[in-house]
């Protein structure tokens, strides 16, 4: 029979559970944990069906600004022999090579980088835990239970789930089992949070590169094309944008689950009462108690019974998974999804330009009355488009934080054969 600590499942409603069985209404709303070997009593619970995890600080990318040189007008002065022959250059454009950029650091606080909390409650089938009024009851008709046996025992058979894996939790109070709900992707939103730019920032030595060889000069005697093109070296001043406004992002999805051993489940389908050899149960008394307890023994993988001490259990139905497979963690962490980005609150901003260099143009002979080096007297108009940049995409880690549901502590039992004690015969005789 069931020990009266022991616990069994009820798959169907709260109003059909069998006679001298009762809801153990403590674990309404929990999945179960198995204990480890400092289970003081069912009183041990702990985990939460929602979790938050903190982003680390991050950094946002970086911005360019592009620097136009625009309707450039002027003269070209080449001296040969002491005099100096003049040219008017044709106007003609240029345009950066290099561009400067800016990396963009978050500064945290105390109000920035916060993930939201997520719910934390894994695949699961709901199942009413159910308790015998007596020490008694055997299992009831159409209860579950769980084995290790790959041969289900006899009087039970697998009882399919259509997931392939599942946690067994009760339902919150006065509801049915039966029920699978939940999943083990999950991910967190993260909340608006600003980015602090440390000081102002600036993009220096442009290098604008040379127009077009052959771009002609309008001259009165002279050379007719430009052989050489000259070079121009800006600078952009530095100017403050404002901080990034404030954004929110999503962590990466995730499949979670805590740390689990995976067990068959089984039904009750002998249309009566039964206890076979191999069944598993659930039990809320002392470990001691388990111990002591004669056809069951205590499961912490002496003997024939698995290891389902600081684990949860998950259910697979016959052919959908291995029995005795560990895996999950109870702890997890997030990476970035796709990012997020933010805006400058300053909005549109430029920066002004300073012509450090006019360079040199070489021109060809083609007159004998204009020769050598020409040294360039001319500007540029530098147009730097307004900016309305956003930080590139934000990568960001999340610290690690066990994220098991709410649970309740029990320790797992098994049905093991009672050795028969061989009796010594008695002879009974006279004395004659």
């Amino acid at each position: 029979t069931v020990p009266v600590d022991g616990r069994g499942w009820w798959p169907s409603t709260h109003a059909s559970i069998p006679a001298n069985w009762s809801r153990d209404t403590a674990f309404d709303g929990k999945y179960l944990q198995g204990a480890g070997d400092s289970y003081t009593g069912p009183s041990n619970a702990g985990g939460a069906h929602t979790h938050t995890p903190t982003a680390h600080d991050h950094t946002q990318g970086q911005h360019v600004h592009l620097v136009y040189g625009q309707s450039a007008t002027g003269t070209l002065r080449s001296v040969r022999n002491g005099s100096s022959i003049y040219a008017s250059i044709r106007t003609h454009d240029h345009r950066t090579v290099d561009s400067g950029a800016i990396d963009i650091t978050e500064t945290s606080s105390a109000s920035t980088g916060t993930l939201s909390s997520d719910i934390s409650t894994p695949a699961r089938l709901e199942l009413i835990v159910i308790k015998p009024d007596d020490g008694l009851q055997d299992i009831p008709d159409d209860a579950l239970c769980i084995t290790d046996n790959a041969s289900t025992p006899t009087g039970f058979a697998s009882y399919a789930v259509s997931r392939a894996f599942v946690f067994p939790i009760t339902p919150t109070t006065g509801n049915d089992g039966g029920t699978e709900l939940g999943s083990s992707l999950h991910f967190h939103t993260l909340a608006a949070h600003t980015h602090t730019i440390a000081g102002t920032h600036g993009h220096l030595e442009v290098r604008a590169d040379r127009p077009t060889p052959g771009a002609g000069l309008n001259a009165v005697s002279g050379p007719t094309s430009v052989r050489d093109g000259p070079h121009h070296l800006v600078t952009l001043d530095s100017t403050d944008p404002g901080d990034l406004n404030a954004n929110s992002g999503a962590s990466s999805q995730m499949v979670w689950n805590p740390t689990y051993i995976r067990m068959e489940v089984i039904q009750n389908t002998s249309g009566s009462p039964t206890t076979p050899v191999d069944v598993i149960l659930p039990f809320v008394g002392s470990k001691a108690d388990a111990v002591a307890l004669s056809g069951w023994d205590y499961c912490d993988g002496s003997g024939a019974t698995p290891d389902l001490r600081d684990r949860q259990i998950f259910f697979i139905d016959s052919g959908t998974g291995t029995i005795g497979t560990t895996g999950g963690s109870n702890e997890h962490s997030h990476g970035a999804s796709a990012g997020h980005r933010h805006k400058f609150d300053g909005g549109p901003h430029t920066h002004t330009v300073s012509e450090v260099d006019d360079g040199t143009i070489n021109v060809a002979l083609f007159s004998s009355t204009f020769a050598g080096l020409a040294l360039t007297d001319h500007s540029h108009t530098w147009t730097i488009p307004a900016e309305d940049p956003f930080g590139d995409t934000g990568t960001f880690e999340t610290d690690s934080v066990d994220g098991r549901p709410s649970y309740r502590t029990v320790i797992f039992i098994k049905r093991v054969a009672i050795e028969e004690v061989e009796q010594p015969a008695l002879f009974m005789g006279c004395v004659c």
